[in-house]
């Protein structure tokens, strides 16, 4: 949470970066954003595989599974996203989402505000 919320603010800067253009830090949060979703899903999925392609006993890593850790991945690159797109001005968990969307905007929210 810490790291997209430095993203973000990053990203919603007025000023252009010097050292890395938005567009790469924008691609840089959503890579490692879907990065550890996919370790946490896939890591014991990939491991099986290797062990049967190759018959090594490689052992699993048995990582329990955050609850929800998919739909708040996906928030969280919607709160990247609307960062570089306008001024977002507050952080995706500061309120409870909305039930009629998996992913919400940031405008939505400010609104019911």
């Amino acid at each position: 949470m810490l790291f997209n919320y430095v993203v973000g603010v990053s990203l919603s800067k007025e000023n252009e970066h010097t050292k890395v253009s938005k567009k790469t830090l924008l691609a840089v949060g959503i890579v490692a954003n879907v990065a550890l979703l996919g370790y946490f899903k896939y890591a014991d999925f990939l491991i099986e595989n290797v062990n049967l392609a190759t018959e090594a006993q490689i052992p699993l890593l048995h990582l329990a599974l955050p609850l929800a850790i998919s739909f708040f991945t996906f928030q969280q690159i919607a709160y990247l996203v609307d960062s570089i797109l306008s001024s977002a001005y507050c952080w995706s968990d500061r309120t409870p989402c909305r039930d009629d969307a998996p992913v919400c905007k940031d405008q939505e929210q400010s609104e019911e505000l």
